[in-house]
């Protein structure tokens, strides 16, 4: 079993001239790449970490930073991304889960990392220098780690997914399948950050395939720079969440992109008007609409959707198809117990080689949401759906988790962390805009003003989760079950 540095490593050594990366208007050669990698791993084996040991790595948008990644791989460590700009108490609490001892940074500027109980390394400056190539020290062990994602938890506290060398080589095995044809003629888009499995996806399939990444920086505007990268450079691969092509939607009518051949569609369900009409946009691509939580490896179902008015739907929204190679899906019977073998709604499982094999530290939680059955170890997603015709129908998530910006969410955490810094009570609630999914938060009224709660908002939450309204209120509606109505909720905001 390959790890995943063996699938890149021979366009290092081949492909020296390519254009491997294009960041912030500046392009880098495969064969900076593997100087720069080199140099990283040097730095690493002076660090004399532990095979496995998990490594924090700040992701700026550099080439220092995916080289370091690479790096990583090469030496057998285990990659843990950790975003510049999310709250410094979020990350340590990632941190402090993970167990790490060690964090590299291209920058010195550290100002959202807890201080205290870890090492701190500013590569770029350590780096200089250090040219000559070290051997690889990876051990050929299918389940080593290659990455932990922490994604939002029920609790309050994110929770980490452990991916293996094994589950990603069987992803990109899977993506081989669909017959993308990626090739180093391809210019595809990066527009996700790589604390986001589908951002570690963006960049490493066109590695692998010898291809050039477009990477988008921090500091701009998403969705137009975006869109000036795929005109201005006639990319012709893009990955993107439905919510940044509603972003675009208003330009619909001056965006033709005559050069993209494939664009496919993550991170969040597929409208099918907003698919039609951007397909006026883009139109001799293949449209493909990919699903997948971050315990199956990215992505582990899809659809391609050639002909958008036959798209087989459900409430608006596309199919998310049928599984990948490397992937089994069943439902299951949420009445009953059992898989379901009828075309009835129940709960999407998962199993196969891309199936992570558990959340990090996490034995109660692994207990609730995977299950052995004939032999055979399955993921509970959350997620309602059902089959037609051998086609996957999504029907909405079973409990309050949502999408925000292509983020997975858990309302449970953005209600605990507020609850806890604010000292009331507070429910989450999505709502719909013309542009975007929203948050909202409703708070029971303890004299803090509005203003002030969005304060503590800001410093303590990520930016996607942070609430675009605020209300107080002096009591929770009640359902005939005494619980809090989240639907009575949204209508207010509907008014």
């Amino acid at each position: 079993m390959k790890n995943i540095f063996d699938l890149i490593s021979n366009r290092l050594e081949c492909d020296a001239n390519l254009q491997a990366f294009f960041i912030d208007n500046k392009a880098f050669s495969y064969g900076r790449l593997k100087e720069k990698v080199e140099q990283v791993s040097r730095l690493i084996e002076t660090l004399q970490l532990s095979p496995q040991e998990v490594v924090g790595v700040l992701t700026n948008d550099d080439m220092t930073t995916y080289a370091t990644v690479l790096a990583l791989w090469k030496n057998n460590l285990v990659f843990l991304p950790i975003h510049p700009k999310h709250p410094s108490d979020r990350n340590k609490d990632i941190l402090e889960d993970s167990g790490t001892r060690v964090l590299l940074s291209s920058k010195q500027d550290v100002d959202g990392i807890p201080k205290g109980g870890f090492k701190f390394y500013q590569t770029e400056e350590l780096c200089e220098g250090y040219v000559q190539p070290l051997e690889s020290r990876i051990i050929e062990t299918a389940q080593n780690l290659a990455y932990i994602l922490y994604t939002s938890g029920s609790t309050g506290k994110p929770k980490g997914v452990a991916i293996s060398h094994e589950n990603f080589v069987s992803f990109i095995d899977s993506m081989n399948s669909l017959e993308l044809n990626i090739t180093e003629k391809d210019k595809c888009l990066q527009c996700f950050d790589i604390t986001f499995d589908v951002g570690i996806q963006s960049f490493v399939l066109p590695l692998v395939k010898g291809a050039s990444v477009y990477t988008v920086p921090h500091h701009v505007m998403k969705f137009s720079y975006v869109y000036e990268l795929l005109e201005d450079h006639q990319l012709s691969v893009a990955v993107v969440a439905p919510s940044m092509i509603k972003l675009l939607r208003p330009y619909f009518d001056d965006i033709r992109l005559t050069d993209l051949r494939l664009c496919i569609l993550t991170a969040e369900a597929s409208q099918i008007d907003l698919v039609k009409e951007w397909k006026e946009c883009i139109p001799y691509a293949r449209i493909m609409n990919l699903y997948g939580p971050t315990e199956c490896t990215v992505y582990c179902t899809g659809y391609e959707m050639t002909d958008i008015d036959k798209t087989k739907e459900n409430a608006g929204l596309a199919a998310i198809g049928q599984a990948f190679k490397h992937v089994e899906c069943r439902i299951w019977d949420l009445n009953d117990g059992g898989f379901i073998a009828t075309e009835e709604w129940g709960e999407l499982c998962l199993a196969g080689s891309q199936l992570t094999s558990g959340y990090w530290n996490n034995e109660e939680l692994n207990s609730t949401r995977f299950f052995n059955k004939d032999g055979t170890r399955y993921y509970k997603t959350g997620d309602r759906c059902r089959w037609e015709e051998g086609v996957l129908i999504y029907g909405g998530r079973l409990d309050n988790q949502v999408k925000l910006q292509g983020f997975r969410v858990e309302l449970g955490e953005v209600e605990q962390r507020i609850k806890r810094l604010s000292a009331t009570d507070v429910v989450a609630v999505v709502y719909d805009e013309e542009i975007n999914t929203r948050l909202a938060l409703f708070c029971l009224d303890n004299g803090k003003s509005t203003e002030e709660i969005m304060d503590v908002c800001i410093k303590n939450l990520p930016s996607y989760m942070i609430p675009s309204k605020i209300e107080l209120l002096t009591d929770f509606p009640l359902n005939v079950n005494q619980k809090v109505d989240r639907k009575a909720l949204k209508k207010r905001l509907d008014k």
